[in-house]
């Protein structure tokens, strides 16, 4: 992205000269505050189902990292995680899934949600 509109520089005096770089480490105090010190804004899961009949019968979840530990140049781009923090991402989505009555079994680095 090459520009933000004016309004987001302004949030942060900076003018014209400024890039979208600029603001962004002004918005995060250059790394140290929101969104972008916080590991679990960066993982997820890529999710397929099977479908029998017009029916789901099975989702599955293959846990992802979009680089929390790369420079800014890198995060963002998903990659499926290691068997350690994939186990680790599977039982946050589990536990946070749980009060909704979802179970998650976890078996080889991959969560299946079983509906029939």
């Amino acid at each position: 992205m090459e520009r933000q509109p004016t309004e987001f520089y302004d949030l942060y005096d900076l003018g014209v000269e400024n890039t979208v770089s600029d603001g962004l480490d002004a918005r995060s105090a250059n790394e140290t505050r929101g969104l972008v010190v916080d590991p679990k804004v960066f993982e997820s899961a890529m999710v397929s189902f099977a479908v029998t009949d017009g029916e789901i019968d099975e989702i599955t979840l293959k846990p992802l990292s979009l680089g929390f530990e790369y420079g800014r140049a890198r995060r963002g781009r998903p990659q499926f995680s290691d068997k350690e923090n994939g186990e680790r991402i599977l039982r946050d989505i589990a536990d946070l899934s749980a009060e909704f009555g979802t179970k998650i079994m976890i078996k080889d680095g991959v969560g299946t949600i079983g509906l029939k």
